[in-house]
């Protein structure tokens, strides 16, 4: 869906727009709606940021899209203190194969949200990613064991 947030860079109320994004694409059949710069660059959803993996040469690493979007707390938390990569790319939507990023291929996305922790995709339009790849559940369990703030 393409959507660029107003404002992206700063954390505000004004979730009427993503929401409604959210909606229409829930209407049209889909689980969630991702939201795509002027470009056509993945940047975020609604309500959650998107972390993909990428596995070339070196093995699987994580990937942070470059478009703008809000800058999540757990996805912070993930690239900080649970070793999941400062890597950004622009990262273009592709229907008709996994997108390359760099030397490798995107094989499975997960999107973080402070109320969910880590949480795998499995298909992206028509284009499935395995939402069962191990550096998914790697960076759950990263998550998971963090220590809590506390109270």
């Amino acid at each position: 869906v393409r959507c660029v947030r107003e404002l992206p860079g700063i954390k505000h109320t004004a979730l009427l727009g993503a929401l409604h994004r959210r909606r229409e694409a829930r209407r049209a059949g889909w689980d969630d709606a991702l939201f795509v710069d002027d470009a056509g660059l993945i940047a975020e959803g609604p309500t959650w940021n998107i972390g993909l993996c990428v596995v070339g040469p070196g093995g699987a690493r994580v990937v942070w899209p470059r478009a703008a979007a809000l800058a999540g707390v757990t996805a912070a938390l993930l690239r900080e203190r649970c070793g999941a990569g400062v890597e950004h790319a622009r990262v273009p939507v592709r229907r008709a194969a996994l997108p390359e990023v760099g030397d490798g291929v995107v094989r499975a996305a997960f999107v973080t949200n402070a109320a969910v922790g880590v949480r795998p995709v499995a298909a992206v339009d028509d284009l499935e990613v395995d939402p069962e790849h191990p550096l998914i559940a790697e960076l759950a369990e990263r998550y998971r064991a963090l220590p809590g703030d506390p109270i």
